[in-house]
């Protein structure tokens, strides 16, 4: 890198440098504030979330790059966002937003399973190809750059943040899966590829607190860290890694006094040096109570620089967000005006940014290349896509438990009741009317926890049904069950015993009660990210899986499959 990039770096003053290591998140800023965040103040890259629909998505991001285009830098913007599991992570529907463009609510895009069920189809190519799909329909979109993938291994039931976000809990799977996805996400040239991050950094799979709560810590000895959380992001470095996300989770075997993303030990020493990484780095959002509770914003941004971060994603959402994101920027200017950033740490930071946006395009005639709604209308969730997210889903279900009840017959003129706690019943409740004769029953209890007269509700109904579907969750900051979701399969499968249980996310939920039949779908709970239970209800109702456990359930070993289904 000499050169080009290093006279744009020189030729930059030290507020526009400052800008250049900022990610904000515009879209709960007015359209003012967004016009001076990008002009006024030269941010140089941006985080997008609750788009419309492809061509929704890709005016904004044209807008946004026109904001950035007359700044004094003039530079282009990165684009980023968590799409780890397809183009519709982040796309659930807003009030007074154009309608949907997909009958499944995911606005267009594809929605892909998250990552644990792809470690449960125990291929890492689905990961690939599921990687290749998001990243052309992301840059369609104008998006560059993809916090993803995961490369935490879920070493803990509990963990309230990684969960299916994790492709499994043994380190060379992990690492398996995160390099095929790497390699979809960066294969293709400057106009189609685009920038994976693997994180989050050092790993954030052995914790029960979530960092956007609270502070993490981990308290792992150097050699079980470096034997099981290191070895994915080791990989995904020799892989050749776009950029790594930083952990805000204290490590106590690297420093035990700050989260790793305020770590010098952690982000110098371990990462670049020990480890040899040079590509980019980016903090996690640093909105989260695991910096904010000890550190004020600007602060937490002069440390995470001077630690070894490039890019610092200054997230805000509430009422102050504008001012929240300009600290930032002012923390940053203020610390290289006064020398307490080292210029030679900032025009490295700097010139990592700018070298990330060569290799997507965005310095080299940039014009010529802006994205058209109208196109990315087309490109982004065409049939193929869809039909290779559903076939991915189908591979990821896991039958864990079968005495002789799936298959379920689709011909039969039966009574299915379909029961559970999230939006999920009625997912599943329209996908059983699609495949199979007879009525279909739902019951869907008023909280996560269903009291016991709530039960005897759904027990009535149960009496009434020849087969029952009954949907548990726990997921992303609730990891444990509630015992009124545990009774409820219980008491159903004591009336009818042709029964089978959905783990609707986390597949630890089957270890938490006794049904004549469980299935992990590894899913999630809005609507866009419901392809999974879609899947269920096919095997359910005979198509063949060759899903196993990524992670070990109770009694039942990772690898784990039922072998006991004529559809297996």
């Amino acid at each position: 890198m000499t050169d080009a990039i290093g006279q744009l770096v020189s030729d930059l003053s030290g507020r526009e440098q400052a800008g250049q290591l900022v990610m904000s998140l515009p879209q709960f800023l007015s359209e003012r504030e967004q016009y001076r965040l990008f002009t006024e103040y030269g941010v140089g890259s941006t985080l997008v979330r609750t788009p419309n629909n492809p061509a929704y998505m890709t005016a904004f991001t044209n807008r946004l790059q026109e904001y950035a285009a007359e700044s004094s830098a003039g530079l282009p913007l990165l684009v980023a966002g968590d799409f780890d599991d397809g183009s519709t992570s982040n796309m659930p529907l807003m009030s007074g937003d154009a309608p949907p463009t997909a009958a499944d609510g995911s606005q267009g895009g594809t929605a892909f399973p998250r990552p644990m069920a792809l470690g449960a189809t125990g291929d890492p190519e689905n990961a690939q190809t599921a990687a290749a799909v998001t990243a052309r329909e992301l840059r369609a979109m104008g998006i560059h750059w993809n916090f993803a993938p995961v490369a935490d291994v879920n070493t803990t039931a509990e963990n309230p943040v990684i969960g299916v976000r994790s492709f499994g809990e043994r380190p060379d799977h992990v690492a398996e899966f995160v390099t095929a996805a790497i390699d979809g996400y960066q294969s293709g040239g400057a106009a189609s590829r685009i920038l994976a991050t693997a994180k989050h950094f050092p790993g954030h799979g052995d914790t029960t607190v979530d960092s956007h709560t609270g502070l993490p810590v981990v308290d792992a000895d150097p050699m079980t860290l470096k034997e099981i959380h290191l070895p994915p992001f080791e990989r995904a470095i020799d892989a050749g890694v776009d950029s790594i996300m930083t952990a805000h989770v204290v490590t106590e075997a690297f420093d035990d006094e700050r989260p790793a993303t305020l770590s010098p030990a952690v982000l110098t020493d371990l990462l670049r040096e020990e480890l040899g990484y040079d590509g980019l780095v980016i903090t996690d959002s640093m909105d989260m109570d695991g910096v904010t509770s000890g550190w004020g914003r600007g602060e937490a941004a002069v440390r995470a620089i001077a630690a070894g971060a490039d890019v610092v994603l200054a997230v805000s959402k509430g009422p102050d967000a504008f001012d929240a994101q300009l600290e930032t920027v002012e923390a940053l200017a203020g610390a290289i005006r006064s020398g307490e950033l080292p210029p030679e740490r900032v025009e490295a930071a700097v010139r990592r940014v700018l070298a990330a946006k060569r290799r997507v395009g965005l310095l080299n005639g940039y014009d010529s290349k802006v994205p058209d709604p109208l196109s990315a209308t087309a490109a982004v969730g065409t049939p193929t896509n869809r039909e290779t997210a559903a076939r991915i889903a189908r591979e990821s279900v896991t039958i864990v438990r079968n005495k002789d009840v799936i298959p379920f017959d689709p011909e039969a003129s039966l009574t299915t009741l379909v029961a559970g706690v999230t939006e999920g019943v009625t997912r599943v409740a329209a996908a059983i009317r699609d495949e199979a004769a007879g009525e279909v029953v739902t019951w869907r209890a008023s909280s996560r926890d269903p009291t016991d007269e709530a039960v005897q509700t759904a027990e009535a109904l149960a009496d009434a049904a020849d087969r029952v579907v009954a949907l548990t969750h726990s997921g992303r900051g609730m990891p444990d069950l509630p015992a009124g979701q545990a009774s409820l399969v219980e008491r159903l499968s004591e009336r009818e015993p042709r029964l089978v249980a959905v783990a609707q996310e986390l597949p630890y939920d089957i270890a938490s009660y006794r049904a004549p039949a469980a299935v992990a779908a590894y899913g999630g709970v809005y609507q866009g990210s419901m392809v999974h239970l879609d899947a269920v209800v096919e095997v359910i109702f005979g198509s063949p899986t060759t899903g196993r456990l990524p992670v070990t359930v109770g009694d039942y070993p990772l690898g784990h499959r039922s072998t006991d289904n004529s559809a297996n």
